[in-house]
Parts: structure tokens; sequence; C-alpha cells
């Protein structure tokens, strides 16, 4: 389960260092109250209907509703242990506040118990790699997440995914 967290941490800190890059982010001039809305995520693609798709859907939605949400989704829907919790969800938090919420853009691969996506911040127009395990058995909790940088050619589709 530690390898699970250090993960969780992972993505984390990638999203926020990803999302720091100046040259990169377009949200000058943008009022915080129009970072929050969902709408501002743009079209989303819908995940397969499988655990790992389930499990991406539930992902998504709940950093995008942070609080009570987001928390209760860590407690029930993931590995990760209690003392790593609050961390992660304060990281969460500070993230949908200053990047805005998370839109599933395209699907790179699925299976039942992984599931491959890009996933874009609304305001800041950022797009991530981001790989989601579940348990082979129900009740499918996540068992490991990754996120990355997603390169060009994987938001346009052009590229074959990275192992």
């Amino acid at each position: 389960m530690r390898h699970n967290v250090l993960v969780l941490a992972g993505v984390c800190a990638l999203s926020a260092a990803v999302a720091a890059r100046p040259h990169e982010i377009r949200t000058a001039g943008v009022p915080t109250s129009a970072m929050v809305p969902a709408q501002a995520a743009g079209p989303t693609v819908k995940a397969p209907d499988t655990p790992s798709g389930r499990a991406l859907t539930e992902f998504v939605d709940s950093f995008n509703a942070g609080g009570k949400t987001r928390q209760t989704w860590m407690e029930t829907r993931t590995t990760v242990e209690d003392e790593t919790r609050a961390n992660l969800l304060n990281i969460d938090a500070q993230l949908l506040q200053k990047y805005g919420p998370l839109a599933v853009v395209r699907i790179v691969n699925s299976s039942q118990e992984s599931v491959t996506a890009i996933v874009r911040h609304g305001t800041s127009d950022r797009h991530g790699y981001l790989t989601i395990a579940v348990e082979p058995t129900a009740p499918h909790k996540v068992v490991n997440i990754g996120m990355r940088p997603a390169t060009p050619e994987e938001i346009k589709g052009g590229a074959a995914p990275i192992k």
C-alpha cells in the first residue's frame, strides 16, 4: 500500500508542477470566480462502463466536487492510508481552487482493471496523462493512480501510449 500512497502524492505534486509553469499558464486576468464551475473544463468524454472506467469517473467527479465528497471518495474508494489522506485532500483543494475542475477529454486505453485517459484542468488548459488501476474483485477500490503531463501527440490522439 505504501507504493500507492507515493503514487497518489506524486499525482498531486505533478499536477501542481505542471500547472505552475508560468510560461504555459493562460489564466492571467481570469477572476477566481470564473475558475470554479465544472463547465470551465469544456467537453468531456464518457468513461467506459467497467470497474476502472467507473473509478475514473469517480476520481474526476470527486476532485471537481472537492470538500467532503473528495474526502469520502478517498476514504471509501481508494487504498490511501489515513496519515497521507489529509495532505492529499489539502493539495487537491488548492489545485481545484487555482486551476479549476478536471475533465476527461480522451480515453487512451481501457480494460476491466485499468484505464488511461487524457484529462484537462479547465482554467489552465493543461493536459495530463492519467492512469488508474483498480482491484480485480469487488469492491474494485483504486489501488494505483499515476499522472504526468500529456504530450501534444497524446492530446491529439496521434501517439501510442507510453508504458
